[in-house]
């Protein structure tokens, strides 16, 4: 929200290697800004006074990217998890905000889309995405960002059963 705050990143590199993180913006720092091996990276952010915006940040350790949203306003997204099965398919996101909250949603995985049109919005308003058919053999989890909020969603897996006759 819009109040600045700090936060926690565990980093833990493979065989105790060392690392640096690096924040791409000036409202937010880290420390220790460099180490080696697992320790805990602290983020101090700045408050945020404009109640008509949201702004991003990212903080890269060790070539790994986290990032950081912050907004003027208060967002709420429903529902916020959902469990589909393997097919194809669509669904919708309900988003209630400040009337001049500015909003904008992004899809976190390539098998997850926001249909045109309803990947930003101004106020409340709502969020239509589509997803792929799960062929990969395993319960797969994909995220949807709205302004920092995130929507969690599980599909199932898509079983194709072959059948002889003997």
């Amino acid at each position: 929200d819009e109040t600045g705050g700090m936060g926690i990143i565990e980093v833990s590199p493979e065989n105790g290697g060392s690392w640096q993180a690096e924040c791409d913006v000036d409202w937010i720092s880290c420390w220790p800004e460099d180490g080696a091996g697992s320790a805990d990276v602290y983020f101090f952010v700045e408050d945020f006074e404009d109640i008509g915006a949201s702004r991003t940040g990212t903080i890269t350790i060790g070539g790994q990217a986290v990032r950081i949203t912050q907004r003027g306003y208060d967002l709420s997204i429903d529902p916020a998890v959902a469990e589909v099965g393997g097919n194809a398919g669509a669904g919708i996101i309900g988003v209630a905000a400040d009337p001049d909250a500015i909003w904008t949603a992004v899809a976190a995985e390539p098998w997850i889309t926001i249909v045109a049109n309803s990947g930003e919005g101004v106020g409340s308003g709502t969020v239509r995405f589509t997803f792929t058919d799960n062929t990969t053999g395993e319960t797969r989890t994909g995220h949807i960002r709205i302004a920092g909020e995130e929507y969690v969603l599980t599909q199932t897996c898509t079983l194709e059963l072959k059948t002889a006759v003997v």
